[in-house]
């Protein structure tokens, strides 16, 4: 007849630390519980088990995580609806979703959609800002806060700048033809009042180039008053101040998709695509995916539309005009880090681990594995 262990025996022994030889029911049961990975067992050496139970997990977890992340990264994502090709709300809501789900040290930030019939104003932006939980304000020296807009973009006719358009560059907040504007000396006055992080400044709009400036003085004649002026800044524009900016037949931003391609990743591994040597994207690193995006996905020859107006264009390497500006003190170079994922590696240790505890106990219940 099969000894019978009831509970209270079961317990009983594994707290005195006895030795028990377990029948062949009790050894059948043991097993099912192995199998389904429950490391436990009533003899006297399951404290050396969770040890190594406990050891496999930790090196699991350092392989398997990346590295600690220390900036933080931010942003307010503005879009605005104008018409079937230009629908730059749904490029900020994807641009804003990218950052959520594939960049580990974006902490958080807010969307801010609009249309030619319901434009965004200022005061739209600053209550945007002052609700979130991550604000400007909020971050560190280390940090960086991404202020993006997609929209109609222009120049006025004429001005006081010395660069190729004399008149300020503007990007519509509502209709692109409607006086819902700002301009890069308002954008440049509203960052003025964020001194302590990094901002970046992302651009997707017809002459957002020009929203930084020529560098000299305006005592000198020149156009010192945009957002070079700003000490830790940066601008990513998605056209020269003289050049338009395209979306796709969706009426997306080609360069905000352009972003998002270069801050997705496989799933094979948790390396973003933008990122060259595996310690996160930096600017450089994105603006170098961004040139080279219209080669690697075949776009050149295809039909593209003027942001805003929509005016149909067969898209030509001359068309595509990104550009990158840095000013002093910047310190959010390497901004994107990936959000760690399981690689086949660390399955395979989880495998081998676990196989290994399974062997462990056989030996030391004195069988064969």
């Amino acid at each position: 007849m099969a000894t019978q262990i009831s509970k209270s025996s079961f317990v009983s022994t594994a707290i005195s630390g006895d030795i028990e030889i377990p029948t062949h029911q009790y050894e059948k049961g043991i097993d099912s519980i192995y199998k389904s990975l429950w490391i436990r067992t009533p003899l006297h050496n399951a404290a050396v088990f969770d040890k190594m139970y406990l050891i496999l997990l930790f090196i699991i977890i350092l392989l398997s995580v990346s590295s600690k992340v220390e900036a933080r990264i931010s942003g307010l994502f503005v879009g605005i609806d104008q018409g079937r090709f230009h629908k730059g709300d749904e490029s900020a809501y994807n641009l804003y979703n990218t950052f959520s789900n594939n960049v580990s040290n974006f902490v958080g930030g807010e969307y801010l959609l609009g249309s030619s019939d319901d434009p965004v104003t200022f005061e739209d932006i600053w209550d945007k800002i002052d609700n979130m939980e991550y604000g400007p304000w909020d971050l560190g020296p280390d940090d960086t806060f991404i202020w993006y807009f997609c929209a109609h973009g222009g120049s006025y006719t004429s001005g006081s700048e010395t660069t190729i358009s004399s008149g300020d560059e503007v990007i519509t907040l509502g209709s692109a033809t409607g006086y819902d504007v700002i301009t890069d000396d308002e954008l440049t006055a509203m960052l003025h009042d964020v001194p302590n992080t990094n901002n970046w400044v992302i651009l997707a709009s017809c002459h957002s180039g020009g929203f930084w400036g020529d560098g000299s003085l305006q005592s000198e004649g020149g156009d010192w008053g945009d957002l070079e002026i700003l000490p830790t800044t940066a601008l990513l524009a998605s056209a020269h101040e003289d050049t338009d900016s395209y979306s796709n037949l969706n009426g997306e931003s080609v360069f905000t998709n352009a972003i998002i391609d270069g801050l997705s990743h496989t799933i094979w591994t948790d390396r973003l695509n933008a990122d060259n040597d595996g310690d996160g994207v930096s600017l450089d690193e994105l603006y170098d995916w961004v040139n080279t995006y219209p080669i690697l996905n075949d776009l050149w020859y295809d039909v593209v539309y003027e942001n805003g107006f929509g005016d149909p264009a067969i898209f030509t390497p001359d068309l595509w005009t990104p550009n990158l500006h840095v000013s002093l003190g910047f310190q959010g170079e390497n901004l994107m880090e990936p959000n760690p994922i399981p690689v086949p590696s660390s399955v395979l240790l989880v495998m081998i681990g676990l196989s290994s505890l399974r062997f462990s106990r056989r030996i030391y219940k004195g069988s064969t594995p």
